[in-house]
């Protein structure tokens, strides 16, 4: 299950906390599941650009009592970000923090090109070119 932290934003916290908690609970009612929350960092921030300690609060506590719902299947929850400098309080809400850089344009080329080896591609398409436009 797909959710898009975008959805959530809304005017005052406890809007947030209402949808954030809508959308956790949807996903523990098709457990066995994976919720996938986008763009997280959007989810800890108030309209200040300061963190929203009682959403950051409410989301923690959603993730701790996630696979306490009564069954027998579990529920994990991913959250991604394209922020380099994520909300402090936000990340320990999670039990495993992975960064991964931006492949380089040389590296972005070459996954290109093993990409495109099991397609029928015409020589004039230029990795190179594609990866340059990729960024």
């Amino acid at each position: 299950m797909t959710v898009n932290c975008h959805e959530l934003v809304g005017e005052i916290s406890a809007v947030v906390e209402a949808r954030l908690k809508n959308k956790i609970e949807r996903g523990m009612t098709y457990a066995p599941c994976v919720i996938l929350l986008k763009n997280i960092h959007l989810v800890g921030k108030e309209r200040e650009a300061s963190e929203d300690s009682r959403v950051i609060h409410t989301l923690a506590n959603l993730l701790k009592n996630v696979n306490n719902y009564g069954s027998a299947w579990p529920v994990v929850v991913i959250g991604t970000t394209s922020e380099k400098k994520s909300n402090s309080h936000l990340v320990t809400s999670f039990l495993h923090t992975v960064h991964m850089d931006a492949p380089t344009e040389v590296e972005r080329s070459l996954l290109l090109q093993d990409l495109l080896t099991v397609c029928d591609v015409g020589n004039d398409v230029s990795t190179r070119f594609l990866a340059q436009r990729t960024a």
